[in-house]
């Protein structure tokens, strides 16, 4: 008698809810695995338990919407195609933010900078730019000497490049400054 005290105490396992609720996300896993395109996964959520996302590690893609077969998927109808090949020209040609502004483009009517004991803008100059440059505003620092932010020491090389916080240039002075980061 003892024995059958000792089993009713522990619950049986389709009474215990947290035993019905893994049953339930089971069932719902593998219903949710079944005819799944190549390389897509079922995973469940971290941070929600019981919801399940759909993923495709090849392709870094995850959503909550089952993904359709590319085969159910048909095209009708005449499609060209042209390849974009670039000229050996246009590949030897450096990027935009690498080359020095151009000498012939006049620079705009700007007033002169009062550095009136402001400190300099840390950032005009560099190439990241001052914000309220960048945007057209004035600027509460200095922006007489473009030229005084540290020059970054990879230069051409930075894997920052237009967030660098130093300078990649050398400018011909703040009017040429300013007119490089009006153009962006």
């Amino acid at each position: 008698r003892s024995s059958g005290a000792s089993a009713s105490a522990e619950p049986r396992p389709h009474f215990n809810p947290e035993t019905q609720q893994r049953l339930k996300a089971e069932r719902e896993r593998s219903r949710m695995e079944e005819g799944l395109p190549r390389g897509w996964v079922v995973i469940e959520s971290r941070s929600k338990k019981g919801i399940f996302y759909y993923a495709n590690k090849e392709e870094s893609i995850s959503q909550f919407e089952r993904p359709q077969h590319l085969a159910s998927q048909t095209f009708e109808g005449d499609y060209h195609v042209e390849v974009y090949v670039q000229s050996e020209a246009d590949a030897k040609t450096p990027p935009s933010w690498l080359l020095a502004p151009n000498p012939d483009v006049p620079l705009p009517a700007l007033a002169q900078p009062v550095d009136g004991g402001a400190s300099a803008c840390r950032w005009f100059g560099s190439e990241a730019g001052c914000r309220c440059a960048l945007r057209g505003q004035t600027c509460r620092d200095s922006h007489a000497n473009p030229n005084g932010v540290e020059l970054c020491a990879l230069g051409g090389d930075c894997y920052k490049k237009a967030c660098c916080g130093k300078r990649h240039r050398q400018w011909r002075g703040w009017l040429d400054a300013e007119a490089f980061y009006q153009r962006l």
